[in-house]
């Protein structure tokens, strides 16, 4: 778990440190996938929050980035997290 932590924090610090990186879609959205890897291997107290972050992260990278190559597999990841966070709901 640590290591999605410190790739997320990564991506964006790089992306703070360097806003005009040629590399800036390809960091928004790893640091997209990175907060929801972290979601998906935190306890479960954490996940509604963390899915909640991933899904911030979805909608500044697809805003930025409509046509993005990632944007098939970013959509993907989004729905996942919204099923996930329904499912959390339902739980509480």
């Amino acid at each position: 778990m640590q290591e999605y932590k410190a790739a997320y924090t990564t991506f964006k610090n790089l992306l703070k440190e360097y806003p005009a990186t040629a590399y800036r879609e390809e960091s928004m959205f790893l640091a997209f996938k990175s907060a929801y890897l972290l979601s998906e291997n935190s306890i479960d107290t954490k996940k509604a929050e963390r899915y909640s972050i991933a899904l911030t992260g979805y909608s500044e990278f697809t805003a930025a980035y409509p046509e993005s190559k990632y944007r098939k597999e970013a959509d993907n990841i989004a729905e996942d997290c919204k099923k996930r966070l329904e499912k959390l709901s339902a739980m509480n």
